[in-house]
């Protein structure tokens, strides 16, 4: 087997591999029927649906190791069957779907089917602050013409991350561990695909992959490649984040009254000249006043001027009496 590589930005035509086994392994079982042949009924009997494997013991193309399996059934092989399947696969194999591996995360939403994402909507403080500082990257499927097609994030994994349980099993270093999640427009068995292909990765499907503040992982989603056979991965990314008061979405700086920008409208308090979200300010006379500054000032009862003072007269009526 080969080793996997890291993670690189780019853009990876995806030319050798079928997408959709279903009808791949359909279209196999189809042919093996009408020339009375055993059927496959499982891609994984001869390696997947991987054009062509390089090494290990399903090495070869999809062609090749379908004959080596039925030569092992000791059945007799047509003489025209290897260029017949090539053709059905040739037929299914994509040539015009392209991958992206990009930091850049601003695009619309909707436009690699992730309609609907809470990363663009109440939580987009992960796509456009932590997800940058964590390095999260973007897997993108477009078409060649550069329609989007579907999406997920891939979350190197980090020293301060908790592998649960924490093994001595991980013997690959720590920088080619990855998590896949959130896949929108394809399922996540096929970003798993897709991403063991391109990049030697191999992966098992997490149970819980779970984050601190905004973070959020959509149940059952999420794929650890290169690292042991655990169920759950904890991250603090997101930790940094916290959610506003009043319209629930995530902010890594709040403003006073645990509020975020869009709902927060600051006025400045006359006494101490900071400023304050105007639910929280006071009104004396005419002037609006923080919490503590409303306790100080007050109309003075004799020449009616708003003064900073104890008791009812302010001093300078206080010193004419």
């Amino acid at each position: 087997m080969l080793p996997p590589k890291p993670l690189r930005c780019g853009t990876y035509p995806l030319k050798g591999l079928v997408f959709d086994e279903d009808e791949l392994l359909g279209c196999i079982d189809d042919y093996l029927c009408d020339n009375n042949l055993p059927l496959l009924y499982d891609l994984n009997k001869i390696g997947g649906p991987y054009v062509s494997i390089e090494q290990g013991k399903f090495q070869g193309r999809i062609n090749k190791r379908l004959k080596k399996y039925l030569t092992e059934k000791r059945v007799e092989i047509p003489p025209k069957f290897s260029s017949e399947v090539g053709e059905i696969v040739s037929k299914l194999t994509n040539k015009s779907i392209v991958m992206k591996i990009t930091k850049n995360l601003e695009w619309e939403q909707g436009e690699y089917g992730d309609d609907g994402s809470c990363f663009w909507e109440g939580r987009s403080v992960c796509r456009t602050e932590i997800f940058p500082a964590w390095d999260v990257h973007a897997c993108l499927i477009e078409s060649n013409d550069g329609q989007g097609m579907a999406r997920c994030w891939i979350y190197p994994i980090h020293a301060g991350d908790e592998l649960r349980p924490i093994t001595e099993a991980i013997k690959v270093k720590r920088d080619l561990l990855y998590i896949a999640f959130n896949p929108y427009g394809y399922e996540v068995d096929r970003f798993t695909r897709i991403l063991s292909y391109q990049f030697n990765w191999v992966g098992h499907l997490l149970s819980q992959f779970e984050g601190d503040g905004a973070m959020y992982v959509n149940s059952g989603e999420s794929v650890l490649f290169n690292g042991p056979e655990i169920n759950r991965v904890f991250t603090s990314m997101g930790g940094e984040a916290s959610r506003c008061e009043n319209c629930d979405t995530y902010s890594t700086e709040l403003n006073d009254g645990g509020l975020c920008d869009d709902c927060y409208h600051p006025a400045t308090c006359f006494g101490c000249g900071d400023q304050f979200h105007e639910k929280n300010m006071y009104g004396v006379g005419l002037e609006q006043f923080c919490h503590d500054c409303f306790y100080e000032w007050k109309v003075c009862d004799d020449c009616g001027e708003l003064v900073k003072m104890k008791g009812r007269s302010c001093p300078s009526c206080v010193r004419v009496r």
